[in-house]
């Protein structure tokens, strides 16, 4: 059973399309983060090991405890570095340290050429899949470009070595931008070849005071762009179970300060190497900006808001149809000591008229992480608000809710229990060491080998050696791990990407992901795709 449960760990699936690379994407589900209660080290704390001594005092950063070597124990892994003053963000010599489960003994790595940085974090995955969780190693390099720098370590083995060099994972795409005539900027992938348009209109005042443009769009003097490292790269679950990562750099025109867009790329790790599966170019998504105006995580002090009430996030869009940005709140009430959210609903205060209106995100309105993704999912003046929240169960299912506000009057565009109610199965074991998927709505049929998982299901008593199904067995799958804003048919109108996770036997035995593409139909949701992707076993 034990290799099961290692495969199945790298196949949880989960959502947090706001928190990632994507803007619109998902956040690594099986990312062990480190809990400082759980382990033996906890940040903060000196280390001293003499089996390990070091010139110069260290600090934990990070730690947790999981098998990185393979040998199937748990490990402490420690992520150490040097403070002149211990409440200083900015560690220096930044390495990782590995005690063996088994063993006993000490290993170490610097985290690379570049070891130094603010708040270095350390999320432990399985990327070469070898069964031994590898470490992934983010260092801020501080300054206005918000880039960081990361390392990618394993240990299997007992050995520390990287996966991928530090420069290598870093460094991003290279990038040409080139301002043109009609107030846009030409972008190329210097690695692709392939180049995209940015239309830049939405600051023209500025370049016509700078001299850039005259007032037709004809550019007067030739300005080229330029692009930042890394301001985020993330580990993302891919529906097959295997793991790539995300990347977002920033574009910038005439000045650092002119951000005008955003290089997505995913990358995936294959032999050894990083390889580039996809790269887009696209304008900066104003709308889904922090608030400028509106601090998150503040009280909600407006009349008749119930105690402890408090502003989760803040957006400033256009949602009331009337061409002037309103202020887009989502508010809930919190107890300091919890990060539990309860009465969860948006409020609008239009820009144009300063009048409030205000809806509850739905009968489901409690959660984690609650957040908001302001985008045109109906081809009506404004946009609407897409509700996430985590419901902090195991199978890292969220709940959305999708609102409209035009004209002042909040409403469900679509249902949430609908919203939510994603694919239907029937998921039947048959012998042979197959697994049958139909449809509910069409009964369209997939099946799935497991001869891969065998041996468990054997031991488990589902299945003779013959292949013969013993024990009438259902899988089942979950509500929504993500559903995701895309534009699928790139016609300005965004549809709903979903994820459900499929398991076998039990929760933790993933066989699957059913993957579906919405879109919004007036009040409706209607189905344009679906796939079944089995996990990589």
């Amino acid at each position: 059973m034990k290799k099961m449960m290692a495969m199945t760990t790298a196949a949880v699936m989960c959502g947090g399309f706001l928190a990632t690379a994507w803007g619109a994407a998902n956040v690594p589900v099986n990312a062990m983060t480190t809990e400082a209660a759980a382990q033996t080290f906890a940040p903060g704390q000196a280390f001293a090991a003499k089996e390990l001594p070091f010139a110069q005092s260290m600090t934990v950063l990070d730690a947790t405890q999981i098998d990185v070597t393979g040998d199937g124990e748990a490990d402490d892994v420690l992520l150490l570095g040097h403070k002149e003053k211990a409440d200083d963000l900015y560690s220096t010599d930044v390495t990782v340290v590995v005690k063996d489960g088994k063993a006993k003994t000490y290993a170490k790595l610097s985290v690379g050429k570049v070891d130094g940085g603010y708040e270095p974090k350390m999320t432990s995955m399985d990327f070469n899949e070898d069964g031994a969780s590898d470490l992934f190693v983010q260092l801020a390099n501080g300054g206005s470009g918000g880039t960081s720098t990361y390392s990618l370590l394993t240990f299997a083995g007992g050995k520390g070595k990287e996966l991928v060099p530090q420069e290598k994972l870093s460094e991003g795409i290279t990038l040409e931008a080139k301002f043109i005539d009609g107030f846009k900027v030409q972008v190329t992938n210097k690695l692709t070849g392939k180049t995209s348009t940015i239309d830049i209109s939405a600051g023209k005042e500025a370049y016509l005071d700078a001299g850039i443009y005259d007032k037709a769009g004809k550019l007067l003097i030739p300005v080229k762009g330029a692009y930042d490292g890394y301001s985020a790269l993330t580990p993302q679950i891919q529906p097959d179970g295997t793991i790539a990562l995300a990347g977002v750099q920033q574009i910038w025109g005439a000045a650092h300060a002119d951000t005008i867009g955003i290089a997505k790329t995913v990358w995936a790790l294959e032999n050894g190497q990083l390889t580039l599966k996809e790269a887009v170019i696209s304008p900066l998504d104003r709308d889904n900006l922090p608030s400028a105006r509106v601090e998150a995580n503040k009280p909600f002090t407006e009349k008749d808001a119930k105690p402890n009430t408090m502003i989760v996030d803040a957006k400033y869009a256009d949602v009331t149809g009337d061409g002037v940005k309103d202020d887009i709140l989502l508010v809930g009430t919190k107890e300091a000591d919890s990060p539990y959210v309860t009465d969860l609903r948006v409020v609008v205060k239009d820009g144009k008229t300063g009048k409030e209106a205000q809806t509850s995100v739905g009968e489901e309105n409690g959660g984690y992480e609650p957040a908001l993704f302001i985008g045109q999912f109906n081809k009506t003046p404004g946009k609407e608000v897409l509700v996430e929240t985590a419901t902090g169960g195991s199978g890292g299912v969220y709940t959305y809710s999708l609102l409209s506000f035009a004209d002042n009057k909040p409403a469900e565009v679509v249902k949430q229990s609908l919203l939510n109610q994603g694919l239907s199965y029937d998921i039947q074991f048959a012998d042979q060491f197959k697994v049958n998927l139909t449809s509910t709505a069409d009964k369209d049929m997939q099946t799935i080998d497991v001869k891969g998982a065998k041996d468990a299901y054997i031991e488990m008593g589902i299945y003779a050696r013959d292949g013969v199904l013993k024990e009438k067995t259902t899988g089942m799958i979950d509500g929504f791990g993500q559903l995701a804003p895309i534009d699928s048919d790139e016609d300005g109108v965004l549809e709903l990407r979903g994820l459900q996770r499929i398991s076998g036997a039990y929760h933790a035995d993933g066989l699957a992901t059913a993957v579906s593409v919405w879109k919004v139909d007036g009040d409706k949701l209607m189905l344009q795709t679906k796939e079944i992707v089995p996990l990589k076993r």
